[in-house]
């Protein structure tokens, strides 16, 4: 037997935080276009190899933020005829393109940085480039504190990997701004900014298999945590009615957990009082695990020799509804 009391796809409720979630993004968008902008100025006129580099990754963000935009308008759609389990996997698959992309990104920019400093070019960076990349560092950090905030609120993986996309970004600046000081300190060090070029992509390419792997792990119905699913299983051992949990599982779909849960309660109360008792634990968990998005309870009559021994040792497990 199972509750007919279900989730209905609709999410009204984070319509507000969906909405900061659009608006954050947006931000980046205009902060992109701004770092971009100064960071090639500033690597051309500077003479910083690794600047212009950095400019080219906050070209590649500019990219990323549309996939984002695109991804968000998915987490808050129903359910609907072809989709009986919303659009989750959608935004997985987003995640998964914006991870790739980032590493594909990471992986040119190494390579020629490598071929650079096979081939002895020489640059010597000016004081200008610092500047820049300390503002990139200032404002990126700033950017994936909000953003990562903000995608953890609505519980989107998408934009949680956008996020980390601009810590990336704020690393490869910091690596710059080492890089370019060490340049200037002394001309024969020229050398560094090409290894702060190189140590950028290996930020980016981190970021991205960071990014790629959550989304993979998602679309493969892997199960959640182990404390997640204890948490989950403590819900109707702690419900009225319940003798025990027969079965569970629980799969990701996006950053949101479908659960099924089949429960043991005494075999002799009516088809009525059965269903509350899996509407109530239905409810319990959708309130108190809040990464959960839907719950599907199935009801099992218990062994009656385990029902009898129970009430012969005084344990009532359905006390309120005898």
């Amino acid at each position: 037997m199972e509750s007919t009391a279900s989730f209905n796809g609709s999410q009204d409720g984070f319509t507000d935080d969906y909405q900061s979630g659009i608006n954050i993004t947006v931000i980046g968008i205009f902060i992109n276009l701004f770092l971009s902008a100064i960071k090639l100025a500033g690597g051309v006129y500077g003479q910083s190899y690794a600047l212009v580099i950095d400019g080219v990754h906050s070209l590649a963000d500019l990219l990323t933020d549309f996939v984002v935009l695109f991804g968000l308008k998915y987490l808050v759609k129903a359910k609907d005829a072809e989709h009986h389990y919303g659009h989750g996997k959608i935004e997985t698959l987003l995640a998964i393109f914006l991870g790739i992309f980032i590493i594909v990104t990471g992986i040119l920019i190494a390579q020629n940085t490598i071929d650079k400093i096979i081939d002895h070019k020489s640059l010597f960076p000016q004081k200008i480039a610092i500047v820049v990349a300390a503002i990139s560092v200032i404002l990126k950090e700033v950017l994936f504190r909000v953003t990562n905030h903000i995608g953890k609120k609505i519980k989107s993986s998408v934009l949680i990997g956008n996020a980390w996309h601009h810590r990336s970004d704020a690393l490869s600046s910091l690596a710059v701004l080492f890089g370019v000081a060490g340049s200037c300190i002394h001309h024969s060090w020229y050398i560094l900014d090409f290894y702060a070029a190189l140590l950028v992509s290996f930020l980016i390419v981190l970021a991205g298999g960071r990014v790629a792997w959550k989304g993979i792990r998602d679309i493969v119905d892997s199960a959640p945590p182990v404390d997640i699913l204890d948490r989950i299983e403590a819900v109707p051992m702690n419900t009225s009615g319940v003798i025990r949990v027969c079965q569970m599982r629980a799969r990701y779909s996006g950053n949101y957990i479908f659960v099924d849960i089949s429960i043991e309660i005494n075999p002799e109360i009516t088809v009525m009082f059965g269903h509350k008792i899996a509407t109530e634990v239905k409810n319990r968990i959708l309130t108190e695990i809040p990464e959960v998005i839907d719950v599907l309870v199935d009801l099992e009559p218990a062994k009656r020799n385990y029902y009898v021994s129970c009430k012969a040792f005084g344990y009532h497990p359905n006390k309120s509804g005898n």
